[in-house]
C-alpha cells in the first residue's frame, strides 16, 4: 500500500469514526434530555434541546477526536508512517 493510499484510507476511516462518534453523543444527549428535562418542559421547547444536543455532540466529538489523534500520533508515529516528516 502506498503512502498516498494509506493516507486516504486513514482519512476515510477517521471521518467515518468522527461521524459515528458525533451521532452517538447526539443520541446519548437526547436520551439524557428525555429522561430528565424532557419530562418537565413543554414540547415546543424541545427544539432548543435538540439544537443544544447537536452543538454539544459536535464539540464533544471534536475534543475526543483530537485527543485520540494526539495519542495515535505519539504511539504509532503517524507523521513518519504517512511521510509527513
Amino acid at each position: 500500500m502506498t503512502k498516498g493510499s494509506a493516507t486516504a484510507l486513514f482519512l476515510v476511516v477517521a471521518t467515518l469514526a468522527n461521524i459515528l462518534l458525533t451521532a452517538l453523543f447526539f443520541f446519548g444527549l437526547l436520551f439524557v434530555y428525555g429522561l430528565t428535562l424532557g419530562r418537565f418542559l413543554k414540547v415546543g421547547s424541545s427544539i432548543f434541546a435538540i439544537f443544544g444536543a447537536f452543538v454539544a455532540a459536535v464539540v464533544l466529538s471534536a475534543l475526543v477526536y483530537n485527543a485520540v489523534l494526539k495519542r495515535a500520533r505519539k504511539r504509532f508515529d503517524l507523521e513518519k508512517r504517512f511521510g509527513l516528516k
